[in-house]
């Protein structure tokens, strides 16, 4: 019985929440949730953006698990200390991740040799079109 309250409490706090912040009750879009830190949407497909991004995603797809660590020496010894503790747990899931990191990078840059690939194919169709009506 005391679930079924919490979850309709918690409900009525998030319709509350909802209401305030504008968003009505059907289906929303990707581009109608917000957050402080994410980036706008942008209309239409842009190369060079494109290009950009994957330039970022390749050069930070590896996430080193032994970073430097940060603060005062005692500080810096706890953390040490906790990692070399959770180390066994966290290492393993670090590679998991970094090599699915990898699996993402490879497949979008598949996705953007795909794109050029069709762009070329596109202007020699223009071409020989343009060159078939001369």
């Amino acid at each position: 019985m005391g679930d079924a309250l919490d979850r309709e409490k918690l409900l009525a706090q998030l319709k509350k929440s909802a209401a305030e912040r504008g968003y009505d009750e059907e289906v929303m879009s990707f581009k109608d949730v917000r957050t402080d830190d994410m980036p706008e949407l942008e209309e239409g497909f842009d190369s060079e953006v494109l290009r950009q991004l994957l330039a970022e995603v390749n050069s930070t797809y590896d996430i080193p698990f032994d970073t430097p660590l940060e603060g005062s020496a005692p500080k810096r010894f706890i953390k040490k200390v906790i990692r070399r503790l959770a180390a066994p747990v966290l290492l393993p899931m670090s590679r998991q991740q970094v090599a699915f990191n990898i699996s993402v990078v490879r497949c979008l840059n598949q996705f953007y040799q795909y794109i050029e690939e069709n762009e070329r194919q596109k202007k020699t169709s223009e071409a020989v079109g343009k060159a078939e009506k001369s």
